[in-house]
């Protein structure tokens, strides 16, 4: 099967940190050696998952949808491929139409067979993804307030 990589992070800073776009390319890479998967293209993404627009995501979706046979997305983790539930019919479509099968390096395979637990499991991933960016805002916010930045209403 034609396999497509995706990796990402946040922000610049957190590729110059040590949060490498390269280790998960990596890993990627020797999964998909391990699982018999034809990489065709990879996705190198430094965008924030949950503010803005998601140019490169829209990328990736698009070069998913304009190939002629199914497609493997390998991502690391769920929350590399998203924070929010945005993203969510979108890639649930692809999976029902048979056009693409998620492989998460932690939680496994997902494709149009999948059943409700295995569903359900991802979709959890999906939400604790996104509480763990709802926690880091709230600490901002707490940490600005605190600094005395931003008056306490």
């Amino acid at each position: 099967m034609k396999a497509v990589i995706f990796s990402r992070v946040s922000t610049l800073e957190q590729e110059q940190d040590g949060h490498s776009i390269d280790a998960q390319i990596a890993k990627l890479r020797e999964y998909c050696k391990r699982n018999d998967l034809d990489i065709i293209k990879e996705f190198e993404v430094v965008e924030s998952s949950t503010r803005g627009e998601r140019p490169e995501f829209y990328k990736m979706i698009e070069f998913v949808e304009s190939q002629q046979e199914q497609i493997a997305l390998v991502c690391d983790k769920v929350d590399r491929l998203q924070r929010s539930f945005t993203e969510l019919p979108i890639l649930d479509k692809l999976r029902k139409q048979n056009k693409m099968v998620l492989h998460f390096l932690d939680i496994g395979k997902l494709d149009g067979d999948s059943n409700s637990q295995q569903i359900s499991f991802y979709q959890m991933s999906v939400v604790m993804a996104n509480a763990y960016t709802n926690a880091i805002s709230d600490n901002v916010k707490r940490s600005i307030i605190h600094k005395g930045a931003v008056p306490v209403n």
